[in-house]
C-alpha cells in the first residue's frame, strides 16, 4: 500500500475536518494541516488530535486570491520535506471542506495503479481566456486581508483604478505601474487550473527545488498576482516536465464546480445529493485522457 501524507488547509468547520480526517486515516497515513491565522487554532486542536496528525506552527493570514495561499501550501510542504519520506509517498493537497466519497480501498487501490502520475488540472493560460492574461500581466496591490480589498493596476483594468483612486486605496504615484512590464527574469509558459493536487514525494522535491533556486524571483512576481495559487504549481509543474519524462500529468481528482448558477460558488453539496455520479465520470475521463501539453 502506497503510504499518502494529505496536506489540508483550513479555516472553519473543525467538526467537518474531524469527519474528514477519520474517513482518511488509516496506517501509513500522515496528515499536515494549515489553519488561517485569523482562525482560532485551539477550536481544531481540542477535538482533532494524534499521532500522525500534526498542525504546522508556521501559519499565515490568508487572503483570497492572494500569494499568502501558496505560501501556507509551501509551508505545509517544508515541514513534509523535512523528513526523507519513500519517493513514491502520494502527498494530496486538500480543503478543509472536502470530503472522500470513494472508499480507503478504491483510493490506495487506485494510487497504486498510477503510482507514477501528478493529478492537477492545467491548460495553457493563454488558452483560458483573455482575462486569465490580463490579470498575470497586472500588478495586485492589497489593500487588507478581506476578500476583494485589492487593487489591479495595468492597461486593461481602469475600473479597478478609478474605483481605487475614488476609494483612496491607492495613489496617483502607484499610477506608475502601468507604465511597467511584470516579469520573471527567467522564460516560463503560465499554466493555470484548480489548485488542489497530488503529486507523489519526488515530483513535490523537484517542484520545491526549483522554488527554491528562483525564490526571490518567484516570489516577486507572484506577491503582485490575482489568484497565484491557479497558477504557481501549474507552471513551476509544466516548466520541469519539458526536460523530465518521468512527470506524467493527469487531471485534478477533486470535483468542484464553479458553473451552476443562482448559487455561491463553489458549490456546496448536501448529503441528498449523489456524488457518486461525479466522481465515476472524473475516474472514467482521468482512466482514457492524458492532458498533452
Amino acid at each position: 500500500m502506497i503510504n499518502k501524507i494529505y496536506l489540508i488547509q483550513a479555516h472553519q468547520y473543525p467538526e467537518q475536518l474531524f469527519r474528514m480526517i477519520n474517513r482518511l486515516n488509516e496506517e501509513g497515513t500522515l496528515f499536515y494541516i494549515h489553519i488561517d491565522f485569523k482562525s482560532d487554532l485551539n477550536e481544531f486542536q481540542k477535538i482533532i488530535k494524534g499521532e500522525n496528525i500534526f498542525f504546522i506552527e508556521n501559519r499565515v493570514d490568508c487572503i483570497w486570491g492572494d500569494f499568502s495561499q501558496v505560501q501556507a501550501t509551501l509551508n505545509m510542504i517544508q515541514e513534509v520535506l523535512k523528513i526523507d519520506y519513500n519517493p513514491n509517498t502520494r502527498v494530496v493537497l486538500l480543503s478543509g471542506q472536502d470530503y472522500p466519497i470513494k472508499s480507503l480501498d478504491f483510493i490506495n487501490d487506485f494510487f497504486e495503479k498510477h503510482e507514477g502520475f501528478s493529478f492537477i488540472n492545467i491548460e495553457n493560460i493563454t488558452q483560458s481566456g483573455s482575462h486569465h492574461l490580463k490579470n498575470l500581466k497586472a500588478f495586485k496591490l492589497n489593500h487588507s486581508s478581506q476578500r476583494y480589498d485589492f487593487t489591479m493596476i495595468s492597461k486593461y483594468h481602469y475600473k479597478s483604478i478609478i474605483k481605487g483612486i475614488i476609494n483612496r486605496k491607492i495613489q496617483f504615484k502607484d499610477l506608475v505601474l502601468i507604465f511597467k512590464t511584470k516579469k520573471l527574469p527567467f522564460h516560463i509558459t503560465f499554466y493555470r487550473g484548480s489548485n488542489w493536487f497530488s503529486f507523489n514525494y519526488l515530483t513535490l522535491q523537484k517542484i520545491i527545488d526549483f522554488y527554491n533556486d528562483h525564490k526571490n524571483d518567484l516570489e516577486f512576481f507572484f506577491k503582485q498576482t490575482l489568484c497565484p495559487d491557479e497558477i504557481f504549481f501549474h507552471s513551476i509543474l509544466i516548466h520541469l516536465k519539458k526536460d523530465d519524462n518521468t512527470i506524467n500529468i493527469m487531471p485534478s481528482l477533486t470535483y468542484d464546480n464553479w458553473i451552476r448558477e443562482g448559487v455561491e460558488l463553489p458549490v456546496t453539496f448536501k448529503k441528498k445529493i449523489c456524488m457518486s455520479y461525479y466522481l465515476n465520470q472524473s475516474i472514467s475521463y482521468l482512466l482514457e485522457n492524458l492532458i498533452q501539453v
